[in-house]
């Protein structure tokens, strides 16, 4: 059987998501509060989890993920936060083998 793993970029609390919004180039499609993102986020990792599906929560710091980010090619928005957390998922499922 394969085991499937979807990242999904996580913001630790309220502030390093205020944080974050200062330097993402799409702030703007964000939701405008920590809370309604973790509502919506939650919903997501529910229904993942609902049909079997692994989740990653994929947390750093925004110096570090802003490194990532250069280091890999990626911009500081949706790109970049798909991609890091992709990244997060796959470091999961290779160190479960």
């Amino acid at each position: 059987m394969q085991v499937q793993a979807y990242g999904i970029f996580w913001f630790k609390d309220a502030a390093q998501y205020h944080e974050y919004k200062t330097i993402f180039t799409d702030s703007v499609v964000l939701a405008v509060s920590f809370s309604d993102w973790l509502k919506d986020a939650n919903k997501i990792v529910k229904r993942f989890e609902s049909q079997g599906a692994t989740i990653v929560k994929a947390y750093a710091e925004p110096s570090e993920f802003v490194a990532w980010c250069s280091s890999n090619g990626k911009t500081v928005n949706a790109e970049g936060r798909m991609a890091f957390a992709n990244s997060k998922a796959h470091e999961y499922l290779v160190s479960k083998q």
